[in-house]
């Protein structure tokens, strides 16, 4: 947890590293893997991220972020209060067998994501190891 809580960027490639991203603030990119790339609908990243709003921190979409692009984590906490919310309101009616609030009707699914080739990955490779602090970048492949 501390290597999160210190780290200055994160690159990763779990949900686990992703959702201790989120937590503690930080700028991170996350990649998944050749499963979910296949079906990122199906994937916990995808699913967390595109909820909150950072789908944009998955390598290999096309719609992934630029290296230097800010997290607004003022929008992401908002979401993600929302879904707190959602969640304890479920969990209070399924345990008290009190009905579900009516509920907003929900916007229209999100289009299945466009991956990028290869190549795109090895693109923010070149940018991850030539920003300072290179050491993070552990496991990279060129």
């Amino acid at each position: 947890m501390g290597l999160f809580r210190h780290a200055s960027a994160v690159v990763t490639n779990s949900f686990h590293g992703a959702a201790f991203s989120l937590q503690f603030q930080k700028d991170f990119f996350t990649s998944m893997s050749p499963r979910e790339r296949a079906e990122p609908t199906f994937s916990r990243i995808y699913s967390l991220l595109s909820r909150l709003g950072c789908a944009d921190r998955i390598l290999g979409l096309d719609t992934t972020a630029p290296v230097d692009a800010p997290i607004d984590y003022g929008a992401v906490y908002e979401k993600l209060a929302a879904a707190r919310a959602d969640s304890l309101s479920y969990l209070g009616a399924a345990i008290e067998g009190a009905p579900l609030p009516a509920k907003e009707p929900e916007p229209q699914a999100a289009p299945r994501p466009v991956l990028c080739r290869a190549e795109g990955l090895h693109r923010l490779h070149r940018l991850c190891v030539g920003l300072p602090g290179e050491r993070h970048c552990h496991g990279a492949r060129p």
